[in-house]
């Protein structure tokens, strides 16, 4: 969904929101027989949302973006897995989160016709949090509870200088850090 509101002749408000739920099962025969030999399953549920707003604008020789940004997203896997007609059974389980938040701002400013400079940068957070469970029989590999949290933050910039050398043609010199 994308919404937009014109301020002015020069400035837009932009709010984006994007959503996925997936649910996926599968199962495969490992052996490839009719008898109970390698089977296993993933019974698989996700989801994910993002919002982001969006102030976009110009005048002269400036056009601007900045914005805010936030995504979460979770998901769980069911792994049921039996080998030789039952007698070796494994439980494996394991989910995840994320949540990430950011705020960013870029601004072109034409030099000439030819010309444009161009700086921006990025702040982001990221929550990750993880869930395993795995059992053989009644014999817990990785206990239930099994679980880990962890954050991750960074600042990234990014300069560049472009040049127009004719209507089709353009070169540049980019530097940028990325965060992933």
């Amino acid at each position: 969904l994308t919404a937009e509101w014109k301020i002015n002749a020069g400035n837009t408000l932009k709010y984006i929101w994007a959503k996925r739920d997936m649910n996926w099962d599968d199962a495969l025969d490992l052996d490839g027989s009719p008898v109970p030999i390698a089977h296993t399953q993933r019974l698989s549920t996700y989801s994910q949302q993002s919002h982001e707003l969006q102030l976009v604008g110009g005048a002269g020789p400036i056009n601007y973006v900045a914005g805010l940004y936030t995504f979460k997203d979770d998901g769980f896997t069911n792994n049921p897995q039996n080998f030789f007609f039952g007698s070796a059974t494994f439980d494996s389980r394991y989910g995840f989160t994320t949540k990430a938040n950011s705020a960013y701002g870029q601004l072109d400013y034409k030099l000439s016709d030819a010309l444009t400079l161009t700086g921006g940068v990025r702040h982001t957070k990221e929550d990750k949090t993880v869930s395993r469970l795995l059992s053989a029989g009644t014999t817990p590999l990785i206990p239930a509870g099994t679980s880990a949290a962890t954050s991750f933050s960074s600042t990234t910039p990014m300069a560049s200088l472009g040049y127009k050398l004719s209507e089709q043609l353009s070169v540049y010199a980019r530097y940028a850090e990325g965060f992933k």
